[in-house]
């Protein structure tokens, strides 16, 4: 069954950036390569407890869009930021009455980790895998193809037999460089950011990113369910 729609989702490393003169995202080049209607939900500065909620959402609302027919992309922001509804709706999607912000769990890590004898490094790492493993769930359990990548670093691997095993659950085959590399990296290793103030992708930055994220989806097979 073809694709019909593309619904993406993630932070700026999904966004154009006109003022920068950067034109595409990686999500603009789905939408042209699949030439399908696409809603791009990423919002930049933003973290994962929005993104999970912001795409089931989106399906939750625009329920006829569930199934075969409807590829998603989720690029995952910093894990280490933490979003909060904000009381003046500030800056909801459309159809959503809920608008997020979004602070950073490390802004106060010498009082968690001196006070509350906290590992923040591990409490990081285990509430962004569960976030993985509860948006794969929703996509396999309504048929939903996808694929997924990391734009920020968000690296799992630990000496927790815990967080090993919760990174045994995610599945690779829709997870592209899982633990391996992200879009952040990438761009600032291969000179692909815009400058030395601004480290988003540069319009080559995100077409040489897509082109391997489009290989990776062919050779598994991801717009199938």
């Amino acid at each position: 069954m073809p694709i019909r729609k593309l619904i993406t989702n993630g932070c700026s490393f999904m966004t154009h950036r006109p003022k920068r003169h950067v034109f595409t995202s990686t999500a603009h080049l789905f939408e042209d390569k699949l030439g399908v209607p696409a809603n791009h939900l990423a919002q930049g500065g933003r973290g994962n407890i929005r993104v999970v909620a912001t795409t089931k959402l989106h399906f939750y609302i625009n329920k006829h869009e569930i199934g075969k027919e409807t590829f998603c992309v989720i690029e995952w922001s910093s894990s280490r930021r933490k979003d909060y509804v904000a009381s003046n709706k500030w800056k909801a999607l459309p159809d959503q009455d809920v608008g997020f912000r979004t602070y950073h769990s490390t802004d106060n890590w010498k009082f968690l980790r001196n006070q509350l004898d906290y590992d923040i490094d591990d409490t990081i790492k285990i509430n962004f895998l569960l976030q993985i493993i509860d948006l794969q769930e929703f996509f396999v359990s309504n048929n939903i193809p996808y694929v997924m990548f990391n734009g920020l670093d968000n690296n799992t691997v630990s000496k927790s037999k815990s967080i090993t095993l919760l990174n045994d659950q995610i599945d690779r085959t829709r997870f592209f460089a899982f633990n391996e590399m992200n879009h952040y990296d990438f761009i600032h290793e291969n000179n692909l950011a815009i400058s030395e103030h601004d480290g988003h992708p540069t319009a080559e930055g995100h077409k040489i990113w897509f082109d391997m994220l489009w290989k990776f989806v062919e050779e598994n097979n991801c717009m199938e369910p």
